[in-house]
């Protein structure tokens, strides 16, 4: 009996991660832009992706739940209070995706998970002066065989 205890401890966690990436591969991503203007013009970009399985949930939505994660980590740890501080009451995506440590994005994360987000990652933060124009095209028509 005892031996099959310790063996279901073992393999526990390769289970909780096995169903962790079926409940992944079901989820669609929603990419959300956060946009700086400054003077009339976009200084800064960030670009965040959530995975949920909630298709009714918009960017809207997502947003929100990530606002009820960040002020509940805040109210909730000495971390997440010291780090509402030192920003001065103006924590935003920059902070989140600067001023963060392993163990605060996956309490982050647990709470969103509650509300039906599996994953959230910044994957982009930036000046959009490095930016490719939207209508670039990506074909190079001088070494096509083709006839015009």
């Amino acid at each position: 009996m005892i031996k099959l205890l310790k063996k279901a401890r073992k393999t526990l966690p390769s289970i909780k991660e096995a169903l962790m990436i079926k409940l992944l591969k079901k989820a669609r991503n929603v990419f959300v832009s956060f946009v700086r203007q400054e003077e009339g013009r976009v200084t800064t970009i960030a670009i965040v992706q959530f995975k949920t399985r909630r298709p009714e949930y918009n960017e809207e939505t997502l947003v929100q739940i990530l606002k009820n994660a960040l002020t509940a980590w805040v109210k909730q740890t000495v971390r997440g209070r010291k780090a509402w501080d030192y920003t001065g009451g103006d924590f935003n995506i920059g902070d989140v995706g600067s001023g963060l440590q392993t163990q605060d994005i996956k309490k982050i994360r647990e709470v969103m998970a509650l509300e039906g987000v599996d994953d959230f990652d910044i994957v982009y933060i930036g000046d959009p002066s490095h930016s490719v124009p939207f209508d670039t095209v990506l074909v190079q028509r001088e070494l096509l065989d083709i006839e015009e």
